[in-house]
């Protein structure tokens, strides 16, 4: 355990030393603020739109959309570049356990996604600390919170399964982020298309990766659908697991290979 936890902190001390995942954090950490400051141009009348908005659903519609984006980065940056590069090969060849090295890249994500939320819950209460309409609805906006949390780690189990079955990193990237942009872009469209005709598209759809984020049927709200933390970690774990096998089946390649 001991060892887990010292190669977490030296994956976070490799990670804040690359220049793109820095940036990356900061576009991330952009974009809630931005999405914070639009609200925040609505409710105090400087754009007439549609009326006041409450901070922290938006706070969390704008952290759930950037989310499955970065869980997919950071399974690329953390897994796929070592395993593409040879350092997985090297501490596996030094007596570290496959399994604690997978571990522990894991948490070093957890921890990063978990800071990612708790960063945009402190400046969705910042935001609503100096402004007229305060905390309105944030009971709703802290369970979209935590069903973002809990969707981050679907995709980065996605993720970190991809990482490991081709050990590449534009695999991992390509295929995730293109999985995300088809699922958003032909879902609505299927959907819509079913509805025209009569088919019940939206019952299939439903079980897929872009249906359970949403809660299945429609349902975004975490504590308003029991059932779907369940489903959200059964699928978490199934891609686990077929990262566990493929990292203990493949052979891992060296640096240059």
């Amino acid at each position: 355990m001991t060892g887990m936890f010292t190669l977490a902190q030296w994956e976070w001390f490799r990670f804040r030393r690359r220049i793109s995942a820095l940036v990356l954090l900061a576009l991330v950490a952009f974009i809630v603020l931005a999405a914070l400051g639009v609200a925040a141009a609505l409710n105090e009348g400087w754009v007439d739109f549609f009326g006041e908005v409450g901070y922290f659903p938006v706070a969390a519609g704008a952290v759930g959309a950037v989310s499955p984006f970065l869980a997919i980065v950071l399974a690329a940056f953390i897994y796929a570049m070592d395993l593409q590069g040879g350092s997985c090969r090297t501490l596996a060849a030094r007596g570290t356990s496959r399994l604690v090295i997978l571990c522990s890249k894991a948490l070093a994500c957890v921890v990063l996604l978990v800071a990612l939320h708790i960063f945009a819950l402190g400046a969705a209460t910042l935001f609503a600390l100096v402004s007229n309409p305060g905390f309105l609805e944030w009971r709703d906006g802290l369970e979209s919170m935590g069903a973002s949390l809990l969707n981050s780690f679907l995709y980065l189990s996605l993720g970190i399964a991809l990482a490991h079955w081709r050990q590449s990193v534009a695999f991992t990237v390509g295929i995730g982020i293109g999985l995300i942009f088809f699922e958003a872009v032909f879902y609505p469209l299927a959907e819509g298309l079913g509805q025209i005709q009569g088919w019940p598209i939206r019952e299939f759809t439903a079980w897929t990766l872009r249906g359970v984020t949403l809660g299945l049927q429609g349902e975004s709200h975490l504590f308003g659908a029991a059932w779907y933390i369940p489903i959200v970690a059964a699928y978490s774990c199934g891609l686990a697991c077929l990262a566990v096998l493929a990292f203990n089946k493949f052979d891992l390649k060296a640096g240059g290979d």
